[in-house]
């Protein structure tokens, strides 16, 4: 369970990085695995794919 909790943790981090160093129309699937160092398939396994990503990105800084 942890290294799921710090893959999920890996791919929100590489989207505040790509977003500060690229901006947010450089967030792409293939960018964030790369960034992350994870294999692609793990934002959709874990997070349903892009949009859910980055919800997961903004909902870390204001954990409602």
């Amino acid at each position: 369970m942890k290294d799921k909790e710090a893959t999920k943790r890996k791919l929100i981090d590489a989207v505040g990085i790509i977003i500060k160093r690229d901006g947010f129309s450089a967030l792409k699937i293939s960018t964030i695995a790369k960034v992350a160092e994870v294999d692609r398939k793990l934002i959709y396994r874990y997070f349903g794919g892009l949009n859910h990503l980055i919800e997961a990105y903004i909902i870390s800084f204001n954990p409602f």
